[in-house]
């Protein structure tokens, strides 16, 4: 039986604009799909904060452009479940939206 790690595929067979089409889970909410990496089980942060940014995106008008992002990282993440991203609409203004992204994985 293999491990369920092995059921993510390796980064070099993965369109970058996969990762960042992330699925709609009801509203403001967003699931994607994580690759294997050479170092192992854990994701990358670039990744994860790529798909962040896109789930942030599809919550503003098409013509709002990203000004400005931060992120923390609180623990490492796995390639072997999905990522849940949960944003919250914080402010939406003439010149500027404001997004929290929350990415999480049980």
């Amino acid at each position: 039986m293999s491990e369920p790690w092995n059921i993510a595929p390796k980064i070099d067979d993965v369109d970058f604009d996969d990762l960042l089409e992330l699925e709609p889970h009801g509203p403001d909410t967003f699931v994607g799909i994580s690759a294997k990496y050479p170092w192992g089980k854990r994701l990358f942060g670039g990744q994860v904060v790529a798909q962040a940014l896109a789930a942030a995106i599809a919550t503003v008008d098409p013509d709002r452009r990203a000004h400005s992002l931060h992120s923390y990282f609180i623990r490492p993440g796995s390639i072997t479940e999905p990522i849940r991203f949960e944003v919250e609409r914080l402010r939406d203004g003439r010149s500027f939206c404001t997004r929290q992204v929350v990415a999480r994985q049980s």
